[in-house]
């Protein structure tokens, strides 16, 4: 059975991976270049959750900011702003952004679940060494796709309200 999820886990890393390139796959085949790779890789993804969570610390910063202001001018209520929220994404362009961010999401999601199920039993067997060396360079560019999706999806909501916002002579925090 283990030999059998080795060998799927392998073929898929290969699939996936696909990506990669071929100078890289190739040195994959080295079990030291292999499992050197998987301190770069780990750093790479730690990267990019650190990148997220700062994009995410600074926009919050900036919409609460902004939909504070707007609450304190008397221009919206708790109840308007959640209204705005729910319809942002409704017009051709946010649905668009939203479906960009979502697709980004999801690929994203799929390669880090494989990652998570060869860390689960990799152990430093040569065979997860070389398909974590094969996956991880389609991780790390789906991570940083998910980002700037995830970045563009942050700066339209902010330019929607930041257009309500000059519409209702509100500055911007």
């Amino acid at each position: 059975m283990k030999k059998t999820i080795i060998i799927i886990s392998t073929v898929a890393a290969c699939l996936l991976g696909s990506g990669a390139h071929a100078e890289h796959r190739q040195d994959c085949e080295s079990i030291e270049y292999a499992r050197q790779y998987g301190v770069t890789l780990e750093a790479g993804l730690k990267s990019n959750v650190e990148r997220m969570r700062q994009q995410q610390a600074h926009y919050h910063k900036t919409l609460d900011g902004m939909l504070a202001e707007m609450k304190q001018g008397g221009i919206w209520s708790d109840e308007d702003a959640g209204r705005f929220f729910q319809t942002v994404w409704t017009d051709e362009e946010g649905k668009a952004v939203d479906t960009q961010r979502q697709k980004a999401g999801e690929r994203y999601k799929v390669q880090a679940m494989a990652a998570q199920a060869w860390n689960g039993q990799r152990g430093q067997s040569p065979e997860m060494l070389r398909g974590m060396c094969l996956l991880g360079p389609r991780l790390l560019e789906d991570g940083a796709a998910l980002h700037d999706a995830l970045e563009y999806s942050w700066a339209y909501m902010q330019t929607k309200l930041e257009r309500v916002a000059k519409a209702n002579k509100v500055s911007k925090p």
